[in-house]
């Protein structure tokens, strides 16, 4: 059998409870087959069975159910985890095959042969507390406003990245600035350079051609000599020639000039390579000078620039963090709000058919006097909305007898709307479960309803009608049903099988009086829309009303 989220019992459920009663209530219709255990559980003799353990029961008790899993795979352990006072890590050996709804009672299936992923859990824990049955509308702001809380964390906390941002950006902006300035430095140094190298060499230049202009002169001062030894030198032949006193005495004189002329010309010379010599030293220290500072500063430069890129880089870094993470933020941002716009969009949607509910039963309760307490309507049993609609059914269309394919509050409420009204009608109600048969029975006793409606307890047995093979209610259980004016099907359970609803119609169809109503209710499920769909082509002559109820119904009429 299918309950809510997935959960599947298959064949029969054994519970384990401290209160089974209240246990057995809680699964509604969810299962068929249920056997209340007290201390050790039965073998399963290789057939899959499932056990339910809930309330506050014992660590003996809960380890023994666990080691009948570990040695036994057939067997699955279902833990109600509203009820069960245990830890969960009690079963450790067991691993999660799913997580889900069995009736109102949210269980985790365990057993040894669990394949599921770790990384399913958080996804499977989501889709049950969605689908809880026991929501209210009283949780749904603190719900809101957590969400909105959520999302304003982290609208600071991406106003602050921001603000980060915009810090880092204008430290960015000096930088780029400073860099700038560095360059025009640069630049201006670089020019200068050449600016001094030039000077330089036009330093160089002049003193070169004040050594030239020098050794101009002294050049002269070395012709006079070279000419002065050289007329001494013509002096002193022709003087021995002409012989004489006084040529001796000239001779002399003429050759002292001579040396004298030769002195003079030796030392302009030695000065004149004395004072090159020096203006070369001169030029070569200051060459080495400009060499040395051009050095300097290049090296000045390069670490300068080296510096400015690492902490650039530094900078760059920074700034592609800081927007990575404002865009994830802001991404995170945007995702929250979406859910929170979405999520308040279904609160609304479920407030508003709330509500609806709400006035449905307000109307019902205003239209019909009622004494004693009314079982509670919605969830496995019919919705408000949908008693309201039956009820002025059978008022305006006055039939002699109603079918119930199921019993519960639906049948409460036809009842007291045949007695109020005072309508020659019966009501019987068609129920496969003796436990909530008595249930209803009960109801009806407590109301003074016992000779107006009628419960027929009719187990679910293999029947083969107009094509379907499969599971309803025993035929026998219709021996005596003529005249059907109002039938309402709502069951057999969905888990007995698939179009399990459908053998209402050709079960019932030759029993139909001549204006009739069929109502089909949970037409939300896609199996009760292909049983309308099926109905269709057995119901020539009949109308279709398809009503915008909480779990939607389709109405068949004629007449």
């Amino acid at each position: 059998m299918e309950g809510r989220s997935g959960i599947h019992v298959q064949g029969r459920l054994v519970v384990v409870s401290d209160d089974p009663g209240r246990s057995i209530r809680d699964l509604r219709d969810s299962c068929e087959d249920i056997l209340v255990a007290e201390g050790e559980i039965p073998r399963s003799d290789g057939v899959q069975s499932q056990v339910l353990l809930s309330g506050d029961l014992s660590s003996d008790i809960v380890g023994g159910a666990v080691a009948r899993a570990v040695d036994d795979p057939d067997v699955q352990l279902l833990v109600d985890v509203a009820r069960l006072a245990s830890d969960l890590r009690s079963f450790a050996p067991l691993g999660v095959d799913d997580i889900g709804w069995l009736g109102d009672v949210p269980v985790v299936a365990l057993s040894v042969r669990s394949d599921r992923a770790a990384t399913e859990l958080d996804d499977l824990w989501a889709q049950l507390l969605s689908s809880d049955p026991r929501h209210k509308a009283g949780r749904e702001p603190d719900a809101v406003a957590k969400l909105r809380a959520v999302v304003a964390d982290l609208s600071n906390r991406l106003e602050e990245k921001n603000e980060r941002l915009s810090v880092q950006r204008e430290r960015v902006q000096r930088v780029r600035e400073r860099l700038k300035r560095e360059k025009a430095a640069r630049a201006k140094a670089e020019r200068r350079r050449d600016a001094v190298e030039r000077s330089r060499g036009a330093r160089v230049s002049r003193a070169l051609r004040t050594i030239a202009r020098r050794l101009g002169g002294r050049r002269g001062v070395a012709a006079a000599g070279a000419v002065l030894f050289l007329l001494a030198a013509i002096l002193v032949g022709w003087l021995a020639a002409v012989g004489g006193a006084g040529a001796g005495v000239l001779a002399s004189l003429a050759f002292v000039g001579a040396v004298f002329g030769l002195v003079l010309v030796l030392w302009v010379v030695q000065r004149a390579a004395a004072a090159a010599a020096g203006h070369r030293r001169a030029v070569h220290t200051a060459l080495g000078n400009l060499v040395e500072q051009h050095r300097e500063l290049v090296d000045e430069l390069e670490v300068e620039r080296t510096r400015n890129a690492e902490e650039w880089q530094e900078i760059r870094v920074a700034v592609r963090r800081l927007e990575a993470g404002q865009s994830r933020t802001a991404t995170a941002v945007r995702a929250l709000d979406t859910g929170l716009s979405k999520d308040v969009s279904k609160r609304t949607v479920e407030n508003s058919a709330q509500l609806a509910q709400i006035q449905s039963a307000i109307h019902l309760f205003s239209l019909l006097p009622v004494e004693g307490r009314v079982p509670a309507m919605g969830g496995w049993a019919a919705s408000p909305d949908l008693v309201e609609v039956v009820v002025d059914e059978l008022v305006s269309r006055r039939p002699s007898l109603v079918v119930e394919c199921g019993s519960g509050v639906s049948t409460l409420w036809f009842g007291l709307a045949i007695r109020h009204f005072g309508l020659d009608c019966k009501v019987v109600a068609l129920e496969h479960h003796e436990s909530f048969a008595e249930q209803t029975r009960a109801v009806l006793a407590r109301h003074g309803l016992g000779d107006i409606a009628e419960v027929r307890l009719a187990p679910l047995t293999e029947i083969e009608v107009a094509g379907y093979r499969g599971r309803w209610y025993d035929p026998e259980a219709l021996a005596t049903l003529t005249d059907v004016g109002l039938l309402l099907v709502d069951g057999p359970p969905a888990a007995t099988g698939v179009h399990a609803r459908f053998p209402a119609v050709p079960m019932l169809q030759e029993r139909f009086a001549e204006r009739v109503s069929v109502v089909l209710d949970d037409m939300i499920r896609n199996d009760e829309q292909e049983v309308a769909r099926m109905w269709e082509g057995l119901l020539p002559g009949f109308s279709r009303e398809d009503l915008r109820l909480q779990k939607r119904a389709t109405v068949f009429r004629r007449g």
